[in-house]
């Protein structure tokens, strides 16, 4: 389950967890502690930050398409000024114009292709970078007693994973 901020208070939260891997196994060594499954969750949590830091970010075929309408304007202009001087046509016509054109369309499209490319290739870290919908951590969740909570606490503090601030339990 997936939530951009956890819909649980933060004191039935007793572990974060840079993987939703980590936070499984967590939450079966709670299980296996005693305490019912059905009143433990893994919850998707999405850092506000770093929700903010891959809105802005281009990749894929966007980030393509604007790196290749650049480099294509670049030598579209580097030809069309160099174009009259090997041919003799002048600076000003419109084949100069289409010339320029042209090859910003052509930069443009093959930046396009190979982003796209690039971006069906790219592993799941790297695609967490640029997504704002991507959960960064997974908190495992206790909806039970204080006593349970304090025990799933206990079984998380004896656990090897280690949560998303660096910590080993």
């Amino acid at each position: 389950m997936t939530t951009e901020v956890p819909s649980v208070k933060n004191d039935k939260i007793v572990g974060a967890f840079k993987t939703q891997k980590e936070a499984n196994y967590i939450r079966g060594e709670i299980e296996s502690a005693g305490i019912n499954g059905k009143k433990l969750s893994v919850e998707g949590f999405i850092d506000p930050e770093a929700q903010i830091g891959a809105i802005g970010t281009t990749t894929g075929g966007e980030a393509g398409l604007l790196l290749g309408g650049l480099y294509g304007s670049f030598v579209g202009t580097l030809a069309a000024t160099s174009v009259p001087y090997w041919t003799g046509i002048a600076a000003d016509s419109g084949f100069n114009r289409l010339l320029i054109l042209g090859i910003t369309v052509a930069g443009a499209l093959i930046g396009w292709s190979a982003g796209k490319k690039e971006l069906e290739s790219e592993s799941v870290r790297q695609k967490k970078k640029s997504d704002p919908g991507i959960p960064r951590s997974f908190c495992v969740v206790v909806d039970g007693s204080a006593s349970e909570i304090d025990r799933a606490r206990q079984v998380v503090k004896k656990s090897s994973a280690a949560d998303i601030y660096g910590r080993a339990r």
